[in-house]
């Protein structure tokens, strides 16, 4: 595709691309534009302050000037009314002599997007021209355009890269802390912002918001600045007289603006906020659609154009800087598809071993948009920050450090439990003796609180207690006591006990200590042991369970341990706000009954009618059914096929896994790991017997087999002339990665580099395949082989008892899994029928 193409006495380019229909406006030649900046110029000082020159705008400055008359900042309605100074210094403008110009190729790739944007401008009188030639009597460097993708949009935005060339560039000479000599002392609001309104409206008030139609563009600039905001676009010149999207200080003067409109509606008593163009409120429901209104008659009124079609009237739920506020629930939720990709994008991360700054500026941003619901979060962004301030350009890469993939970690593991909900909930912080304050000793103890104390004696049982621990202490210490002696230290002494106390002489207490040593090692041993009966994914299940737990108790100021039957149905409806199946609930609950006989506690409230009751309750409610897969069958799988490139290893590998899963039964763990490759639990490459007509696959672990005591041989035999054929595939997968030397059977290759192949970037991969087959990637998953395999053995008339022993099920749940046909449902009831027909009954 050519160069765009401009006319400049510095620079020409050749390659004309076709002329636009921009020729169709008339070539002026710009005497207005040119005389307005040289007025204003020559006063050496900003238009609102020396020529003071009014520039064309659809304002109502006198409303303006009106509103704001208490306003801090009384240079806004100056500033709207003469233009805003971009703040450049153009005493450190480096002019870029002989520096080669084109428009970026993204303007380039999408010009029908850049046509249609410099018509509309040009309608709005947002810019001047076209120009045939440098319109200014002196050298002019044209910045160069670029377009960037909208978020849920087809259209794209055009932004004036003000920051090329570097070193060089208009953003270059603007500074990045003051505006006008004046510190920038400018803070945007966050989620926290909108959260404190709602506390201070309280439950169940109404939201709302609205958003400003083109809201750089909205806003003049000063014309002593328009030498710096020239562009060019087929063979064309033209000048900006509104703000535009690429220029530094351009976020500094919307959020100013908008800001003194905020102002007008608090003046009014509205609760409104501002986030460079969108208004965001929360009022009690008597006074919401008042205030609504009242912010959209302010907007018309100072001449500002509002996006109707983004504004949202007075409601209890509202989406505010993509995060779903709920007043009525109380509660701050992330959309699912963010968490999504922001978990998919992690998992990508972990395999990086370098970034860029502009990659790390990108994943900082995600995950500090999650954090505005977990404050906790940012606790784990801090050393990825410190990592992105090393870096000066956009292209410097840096090398991911232990402390950095930690963090990646945390984030990995947080983002597969959370569901995207946080509470809005006021947490008072005081001094830490403000409310009450605690004291003991050896023999009491006491507390003050408001004026109000008590004290009391230890009881008995605590004293001994305390008594028996205190000599075994001391001598189990005695040679740090020994060596404190010769200290001015006072070295606690043992209580005066009878003679026939215990064991007597050194020897005899010496083996009782050994003796008590031992048994307390035997308890522990017992103890880890007990703790060593879940597998690794239920630990991992019973801390989710546990976080969830403690944070439920936190926010409600609840004694977590032990638990009583309110504390535990509260925690169920709890779960049920954000859980759709009743099962899901239930493992909360028989997870946290699990942790308290882990920790000593009874569990008597978790066996008490009234949870019974409630577990059936939740059952009744939610009336969910659980999802499951769609079985593969084999015109499925033939359709799978077609749309893979076997000569690609990783094609060959997926579809080896796909008929791996059909042909034998077996889950996806058994094969792929979900983070990192584990040789005792997948399956490696000594556990693959390769014959000429058969494959020998041998399973040493799996969600039945987790203590070694036995391993499962299934043989796979060859289809010959097949395109199903397991073996075939095997084999095909084996020399497209004959280069790859490691343990692991399944891989994908990174670059230079080949790592075994994960859960989820197999999942990622396999999704894409079945959208190009034409089927939902929500009905499949490579779980969908092992049930259509049982499936299709039950259909083959495979007892149902070898079905059970090849896809080694320990319960009946693969009675589930065989999806009978419907004819066959239709032969009972055919079979009744002649039963009735051939058999002679009385008449009625």
């Amino acid at each position: 595709m050519a160069r765009d193409p401009f006319v400049s006495p510095l620079v020409t380019t050749q390659g004309e691309p076709p002329v636009s229909l921009h020729s169709r406006v008339p070539l002026a030649p710009g005497e207005d534009i040119i005389e307005l900046y040289t007025a204003v110029a020559q006063t050496g000082v900003p238009n609102y302050i020396g020529a003071r020159i009014p520039v064309k705008t659809s304002l109502n400055i006198p409303v303006w000037r009106a509103l704001l008359a208490n306003y801090s900042n009384t240079s806004i309605p100056d500033f709207l009314e003469f233009g805003w100074p971009i703040n450049i210094h153009p005493e450190n403008y480096n002019f870029p002599h002989n520096v080669h110009h084109s428009n970026h190729r993204s303007a380039l790739d999408y010009q029908a997007d850049v046509d249609l944007f410099i018509d509309k401008e040009l309608r709005y009188g947002a810019m001047c021209g076209p120009f045939r030639a440098n319109p200014f009597p002196f050298p002019v460097f044209p910045a160069p355009l670029q377009t960037v993708a909208k978020r849920d949009s087809d259209t794209r935005r055009v932004v004036v890269d003000l920051s090329y060339p570097s070193g060089q560039s208009v953003n270059d000479a603007i500074p990045k802390n003051t505006f006008l000599g004046e510190p920038i002392s400018l803070v945007y609001p966050s989620v926290d912002t909108m959260t404190e309104m709602i506390l201070d409206k309280g439950r169940g008030c109404l939201l709302f918001k609205t958003d400003l139609r083109r809201a750089y563009r909205q806003l003049p600039v000063d014309p002593a600045d328009y030498r710096y905001l020239c562009y060019c676009w087929r063979d064309n010149w033209y000048i900006d007289t509104r703000v535009c999207f690429g220029l530094r200080s351009a976020s500094v003067m919307c959020q100013s603006t908008t800001s003194a409109i905020t102002f007008i509606e608090r003046e009014k008593g509205y609760s409104v906020t501002n986030y460079i163009d969108d208004f965001g409120g929360a009022e009690i429901a008597p006074l919401a659609p008042a205030a609504f209104a009242s912010l959209q008659r302010t907007i018309n009124v100072l001449g500002l154009e509002e996006a109707p079609e983004k504004a949202i009237p007075p409601s209890t739920c509202m989406t505010w800087l993509g995060i779903e506020f709920d007043t009525v629930e109380m509660v701050r939720r992330v959309p699912s598809f963010r968490l999504e990709e922001i978990s998919d994008l992690v998992a990508q991360w972990l395999l990086k071993r370098k970034a860029t700054k502009r990659e790390l500026q990108s994943l900082v941003g995600k995950l500090v948009f999650v954090s505005a619901c977990v404050p906790p979060g940012r606790l784990f962004v801090s050393r990825m920050l410190e990592s992105l301030r090393k870096l000066r350009c956009n292209h410097h890469r840096c090398r991911l450090s232990r402390d950095f993939r930690r963090d990646l970690e945390w984030w990995r593991r947080f983002l597969h439990e959370f569901n995207g909900v946080s509470l809005i909930a006021s947490t008072v912080y005081t001094a830490p003796d403000d409310i009450v304050a605690t004291d003991a000793c050896s023999s009491g103890c006491g507390a003050i609180s408001n004026g109000q104390f008590f004290h009391a004696m230890f009881p008995d049982f605590v004293l001994r207690r305390y008594s028996r621990r205190l000599p075994v202490h001391v001598y189990r210490h005695r040679r740090d006591l020994r060596r404190l002696r010769g200290q001015n230290t006072k070295l606690p002494k043992a209580p005066r006990r009878p003679r026939d106390h215990g064991l007597r002489g050194d020897a005899h207490r010496t083996r009782d200590i050994d003796h008590r040593r031992d048994l307390r090692r035997l308890r522990g041993q017992a103890s880890r042991t007990k703790w060593a009966a879940f597998a690794e994914g239920t630990w991992s299940n019973l801390r989710t369970i546990l976080r969830t737990y403690l944070l439920f108790c936190f926010f409600y100021w609840i004694s977590p341990f032990p638990a009583t039957v309110d504390t535990l149905e509260t925690f169920a409806e709890f779960l049920a706000r954000s859980f759709k199946a009743p099962a899901s609930i239930a493992n909360y609950l028989g997870g946290l009954k699990t942790l308290h006989v882990l920790f000593g506690y009874t569990v008597d409230a978790f066996l008490s009618t009234d949870i019974a009751l409630l577990k059936r309750g939740l059952q009744r409610r939610l009336c969910h059914t659980p999802r499951q897969v769609a079985p593969f069958t084999p015109d499925i799988l033939l359709r799978i096929y077609e749309h893979l490139d076997l000569m690609d290893p990783f094609h060959a590998t997926m579809w080896t896994l796909i008929l791996l899963s059909f042909f034998t039964f077996q889950r996806k763990s058994n094969f792929l790991p979900k983070g990192k490759f584990d040789p005792s639990k997948q399956c490696t490459i000594h556990d693959f017997t390769l014959y000429r007509d058969s494959l020998l696959v041998r399973i040493r672990w799996s969600k039945t087999l987790q203590c070694a005591e036995r391993v499962l041989s299934i043989p796979v035999l060859a289809i010959p002339n097949s395109p199903l054929c397991p073996v075939a595939a095997f084999r095909n997968m084996l020399r497209l990665n004959a280069n790859y030397s490691g343990l692991a059977v399944f891989t994908v290759r990174y670059s230079s580099r080949v790592v075994p192949l994960s859960q989820s970037v197999f999942d990622d991969a396999f999704k894409r395949v079945l959208v190009q087959a034409g089927l939902n990637p929500q009905l499949y998953s490579l779980h969908s082989g092992r049930r259509g395999g049982a499936t299709f053995a039950f259909r083959s008339g495979v007892p149902v008892e070898l079905i059970k022993i090849q896809g080694d099920w320990r319960s009946q749940a693969y009675l589930l899994y065989p999806k009978v046909p419907l004819r066959k449902r239709l032969e009972l009831c055919t079979k009744m029928i002649r039963r009735i027909r051939s058999t002679r009954y009385p008449p009625p």
